[in-house]
Parts: C-alpha cells; structure tokens; sequence
C-alpha cells in the first residue's frame, strides 16, 4: 500500500490517470464509484475523462441505499445531482424500484457480468470511522458472504452493498480518508494485519494489490 499525505484535490487527477491508461490499452474497466465524501471525487474524475474513450468503460457505484428511486439518501442520485456524466460508458443504477430482492440479484447479476467483462477492476473506497468500506458494516452479511453483492438492515439504511469476497478480487482500490477522525482508522488499516475482517472490514484493502490511501495526516500520525 502507498500512503499519500496530500490535499483531497489530487485524488481525481490521479484515479483519472489510472482509468485512462487501462482504456488507452484497450482494457475494459470496471470502475466502482463512491458516495459520501466521494461524489465531489467521482464528478471531478468523470469530468477529468471527458476527453477519453469510455466505451470500454463500465461504472457503478459501490453500495447503495434501497429506497424509491431518487430518494434523499440514494447514493447515485447525490452523484448525477452532482452533475456525474459519462458519455460513452456503460452506467448503471442499482435502484430500478423493484424489491429488495430483485433489486440486489440484479445489482448482483451485473457486477458478476462486468467484472467478467473487466480486464482491469478499479475501485474508489472511503473508510469509516467503525471501520467500513463500501457498504460492509462490521459484523454485517457482507463480511462473509460470497455474492458480488447482498442486502441487509442496518442501524442507519437498507443497504445493497459490494461484498468483501467481490471486492478482495480487484486490481486495484483508490482510498481516500480526510479529517482527523479518520486518523485512527488509516492506522489500523496500515498497521493493524491481524484485526479480523469481520470487526474490521477496511482490513479488505489489504487484499487487493495495489492501493494509494490519500490522507491529509502525516505519515507520522498514522504509522
């Protein structure tokens, strides 16, 4: 893992970079979006990719809050009110206003299909301060279940959400992690190799094998 202590700025120039390089090789991409803190990063990078090929490119977000379609909370609907534009890309939207479980055999049915597809899997991933990734809670179904993706109850939303099985498979994870409350989190994630994936599912990351954490602590505080 590379720690970058830098401004959150240069986040999207570099995930940008890495997208593009794969596309003018002529790989197919599967590119996992963030919300949260991540929709200012995503908009920023599409918008950073505007000059490339993005036919060979399929996008979707990590995890999602189920609801009706637009709903406050849905992630995709924070990114396209964001202004997210992909012209070229193969786009979807988890949320189609099915149940539950349509909904989440179809979100998992077209992450099995993409990544098939994939020649390369990229992945921008926050982490919480109790220690999630993409919609994995600790203790949660997503820890353990073998599905590209699940649903579950959680004490906040109704998540859909990437698993840990899914994700542990990608090429490649771009982290970002701002504030001083993240602190603690980047250090367990950087030094702490033993801590189970069940009470903290960050420790993913490890797995995939190459990842750049952005942070705006110094090295010194986290390691």
């Amino acid at each position: 893992m590379e720690f970058r202590h830098t401004p959150q700025s240069n986040v999207a120039p570099f995930l940008a970079r890495q997208i593009a390089d794969q596309l003018q090789k002529g790989r197919v991409v599967l590119w996992l979006l963030s919300g949260g803190s991540g929709v200012q990063v995503c908009n920023e990078t599409a918008k950073l990719l505007a000059d490339s090929n993005l036919s060979g490119l399929y996008v979707t977000i990590s995890d999602e809050r189920y609801g009706t379609v637009g709903h406050t909370d849905e992630n995709m609907q924070q990114l396209l009110d964001a202004g997210l534009s992909l012209p070229g890309a193969t786009v979807y939207r988890p949320l189609t206003g099915s149940s539950t479980t349509k909904t989440t055999r179809d979100f998992d049915a077209w992450l099995t299909l993409a990544a098939k597809k994939a020649d390369y899997c990229i992945a921008l991933l926050g982490i919480g301060e109790d220690g999630h990734t993409s919609g994995i809670k600790p203790h949660s179904i997503a820890v353990n279940s073998q599905a590209a993706a699940c649903y579950y109850t959680g004490e906040d939303y109704q998540r859909i959400t990437t698993t840990v099985s899914f994700l542990s498979r990608f090429d490649e994870a771009v982290v970002q992690a701002y504030g001083k409350t993240k602190r603690t989190v980047v250090a367990k994630l950087l030094q702490d190799a033993e801590s189970s994936i069940n009470d903290f599912p960050a420790g993913l990351i490890r797995n995939i094998p190459q990842v750049t954490i952005f942070s705006d602590s110094n090295k010194e505080e986290v390691t």
